[in-house]
């Protein structure tokens, strides 16, 4: 039977506890928290003590003016007013901060809405906002504000397709429990390119029962309380101890700060009587039933991958595979060069042969193309290495460039060999670890593609080496110089020469 809350004791102020239970900063050397609370309040937002702070972490700078913070996590539970900290900073983006795009999505259609009205009714209450006002879009879908300067924001419902319509300055996902994995793909590369960009994770506790794509808020949770130096955690939550039946008023308070001031004991207390004791544990006292790292499975088994380790020996033609990580501040484009070969007894023998800088990269392509006479040098056509193609061109190189329909297929025939033991590889530690950050994004005509599940994890070592099996299985009959003997296949022991096929060019 469940014990409902006991009324306070005589005396004890029912306040929710200001300070977050879990909490993670990355270092800074100021904040523009105490400029964005004071335009909130200039616009009629005033802000809990609670919000002021998880602003003011947020909002931490580094020397160089940049976000301490590329993530902020805030995690506290429903109707106690994270949709303000979200006006605040919206408001701070659009006048103080002088972010061009700023996008706002969550899963419900209705919370979107919700968030775009309330924050235009902020901004026409407020003249001095206002006069900066260019024009509102508030046709189905298109909803959006644009100031004379030609900033702007757009309000959005997420979508299976994916992120990559969500570039901006500043990101928010509302009701974060409901951001699926290829999204975040798809979104945070998007944002790379961006000067100072932000993330902003926002939502309740994860019930992984009922929450299938929990798993990535969980993700970022757990790099936030690992101290993640890119990574802001404010969560307000009771301990994971504490009874679900009959919990101490101390452990209502520390997940609800907003207890006292826009949600009453009184609330609290009929919403436990309605509810399952673990159902009401995770949405008013935060204390969520998270993903696991174990809970996430892979793309493909680690140890069916493990199993495809051979040294059978190759023949016929070889095809290689470029592919190149997203440009990002301060942080060195790397390149991948994988090639494929067949093995005596008809499987895809794959290498990772070159991972380093980009810098100088078309005249050691040229090398390798001039030494393997490879079928088909591969890339994908979305991929930052097809920056590489104009230099290929004139030292008379034409890759091939695989269209997104084309990508698909690649990825969805280099996993059905994987799982069908028509694989072998080296070992090969680069590949290994792409492929535990990898996920799947759901491409908009059908089928999917390789995607990072990690912020600026590297996964051009798979993508390539997807693009040269897709090369090999397309191009791999096409006239050839005389075929190479075949060759006998060692096991890795560096992550830049990997094998006999690949130290035939390098």
């Amino acid at each position: 039977m469940t014990t409902l809350l006991p009324p306070a004791p005589s005396g004890v102020p029912l306040l929710g506890c200001q300070t977050p239970r879990l909490r993670s900063v990355p270092p800074a050397v100021s904040s523009a928290g105490q400029e964005t609370i004071e335009l909130a309040a200039s616009a009629g937002l005033d802000l809990d003590l609670w919000q002021q702070l998880s602003l003011i972490d947020a909002l931490g700078e580094t020397d160089q003016g940049l976000w301490a913070a590329f993530e902020m996590v805030e995690i506290v539970a429903r109707q106690n007013g994270k949709g303000g900290i979200i006006e605040a900073r919206e408001l701070a983006g659009l006048f103080l901060f002088g972010e061009r795009r700023i996008v706002y999505t969550a899963h419900l259609t209705e919370t979107a809405l919700d968030a775009f009205y309330r924050l235009l009714e902020l901004i026409q209450s407020t003249p001095e906002l206002d006069s900066q006002v260019k024009s509102v879009n508030t046709a189905n879908g298109k909803e959006g504000i644009v100031l004379k300067s030609g900033q702007r924001i757009r309000f959005k419902t997420r979508i299976a397709a994916g992120g990559r319509g969500l570039q901006g300055d500043c990101v928010f996902l509302d009701e974060a429990m409901y951001v699926q994995p290829t999204m975040i793909g798809s979104l945070v590369p998007t944002m790379a390119s961006r000067p100072n960009p932000q993330l902003w994770w926002v939502g309740s506790a994860v019930d992984k029962r009922i929450m299938p794509h929990g798993a990535s808020f969980s993700r970022v949770r757990r790099r936030g309380i690992a101290g993640d130096p890119r990574v802001c955690l404010n969560e307000w939550s009771a301990p994971d101890d504490t009874d679900r039946n009959d919990p101490p008023m101390e452990a209502i308070a520390a997940a609800n700060p907003g207890m006292g001031i826009r949600i009453t004991v009184g609330f609290i207390r009929d919403e436990q009587g309605a509810m399952a004791p673990e159902t009401w544990a995770v949405e008013r006292l935060g204390i969520g039933l998270w993903f696991e790292e174990e809970d996430v499975p892979d793309v493909i088994d680690p140890e069916v991958w493990r199993a495809l380790t051979g040294r059978m020996a190759l023949t016929g033609a070889v095809a290689l595979g470029l592919s190149m990580t997203p440009l990002a501040p301060k942080r060195p484009q790397v390149l991948s060069i994988a090639a494929a070969s067949r093995t005596t007894d008809g499987k895809t023998h794959i290498e990772v042969g070159y991972h380093d800088t980009g810098v100088g990269a078309a005249a050691e392509i040229a090398r390798l193309v001039a030494a393997m006479q490879p079928c088909a040098l591969v890339i994908n056509g979305n991929d930052p290495a097809m920056s590489l193609k104009p230099e290929l061109l004139k030292l008379d190189i034409e890759p091939e460039a695989m269209s997104s329909s084309q990508m698909a297929q690649a990825c969805g025939a280099f996993h059905l060999d994987a799982i069908g033991a028509l694989l072998q590889h080296t070992g090969d530690p680069l590949l290994k670890g792409s492929l535990s950050v990898a996920g799947q994004r759901v491409m908009t005509g059908g089928g999917w593609a390789w995607t990072a599940i990690e912020p600026g994890a590297d996964i051009s070592p798979l993508e390539a080496a997807t693009a040269a099996h897709w090369g090999l299985a397309n191009f791999g009959d096409r006239a050839l110089p005389p075929a190479l003997p075949p060759v006998a296949v060692k096991a890795s022991e560096t992550p830049i020469v990997t094998g006999d096929l690949m130290s035939m060019g390098f």
